[in-house]
């Protein structure tokens, strides 16, 4: 698993609810990082409560905190972003996540129910999809642009790059 062993022993989870606070280690992040194929992750933690409710299922609420790099879709220099998103999930016993629905239009409006599996909740799959769900689906420096001919203008941002070089060998070939 990415995000090492954040499960929790459902018979464990006392009635008034659990509250953790978990913080990726060096390890978690860069096996977080690697999976996502990002440049790096360097903070995740996550606060939340993991309530017992009817049923056998369990519901998961609280929030997660990251700071991670990507690369530029224009330049691949380094995008830093972070992330703050909130957790609700609701775990419930595996035969019931798995369950088909009726129609088209109840999957749709279906809520999104985790497995309990065993007798545990993984909550670090929970976050590592929240993090995964979160991420800037096309990442861009401020400063980074492409001309109308989609070749990165030099300087656009703000230093020498192969994209400019390229750019400006393009300005010199001899029209005709």
């Amino acid at each position: 698993m990415v995000i090492g062993k954040w499960t929790h022993n459902v018979n464990a989870i006392p009635a008034s609810g659990l509250s953790a606070r978990r913080v990726a280690n060096d390890e978690e992040r860069a096996a977080l990082a690697a999976e996502l194929d990002i440049l790096g992750c360097d903070q995740l933690e996550a606060d939340y409560t993991l309530r017992p409710s009817a049923g056998g299922h369990v519901l998961m609420t609280g929030t997660v905190k990251a700071k991670v790099r990507q690369a530029c879709v224009v330049t691949l220099e380094p995008v830093a972003e972070t992330i703050h998103e909130p957790l609700d999930t609701r775990f419930v016993p595996a035969a019931e996540a798995f369950r088909p629905q009726d129609d088209e239009q109840e999957a749709l409006a279906a809520e999104d129910l985790e497995p309990i599996t065993g007798d545990s909740v993984d909550a670090g799959r929970i976050v590592f999809e929240v993090v995964a769900a979160a991420l800037t689906p096309f990442p861009r420096l401020a400063d980074a642009a492409l001309s109308d001919d989609g070749i990165l203008e030099a300087g656009a941002v703000g230093r020498d790059n192969p994209f400019a070089a390229l750019a400006a060998l393009k300005r010199d070939e001899p029209k005709g």
